[in-house]
């Protein structure tokens, strides 16, 4: 029996939320070991625009993976989801690390697409199969 159209955003948010959390608190637990100027340095933006940034990317790809949920049911449905939710992580990724010129060129296109392709394939297609097993 389907759940309804705001159940399933409200789960994808949540997901989302959940996610941004996870990878914030790496980030969290990595500034703390290297310190700010060391964690700077290498990471480019400090903490917190960090933790702005895996807030927002969560939250829009939660949202993305909610409004398209129904489309789970399926494998290749499934394996779309994963992608659309890993597009707006990597997107933002790209925009913050990659250098000024190639923040809107093809360098983030390919960061974007080889990212979200790969990852979100590998985890949309990877919850299915825990779900629904081998068929």
């Amino acid at each position: 029996m389907r759940r309804g159209f705001a159940a399933d955003v409200r789960q994808g948010v949540r997901w989302g939320f959940t996610y941004a959390c996870i990878y914030g608190f790496f980030a969290a637990i990595s500034f703390l070991v290297r310190g700010s100027a060391r964690f700077e340095a290498t990471v480019g933006v400090d903490l917190l625009v960090l933790l702005a940034g895996f807030l927002l990317a969560g939250l829009t790809g939660g949202l993305l993976v909610g409004i398209f949920l129904p489309l789970g049911a399926r494998l290749m449905g499934a394996v779309f989801l994963g992608w659309l939710g890993a597009a707006p992580a990597f997107a933002l990724g790209g925009l913050a690390f990659l250098p000024w010129d190639d923040r809107f060129g093809i360098r983030l296109l390919v960061v974007t697409l080889g990212g979200s392709l790969t990852l979100g394939t590998l985890c949309g297609g990877g919850v299915w199969f825990r779900r629904h097993g081998r068929r």
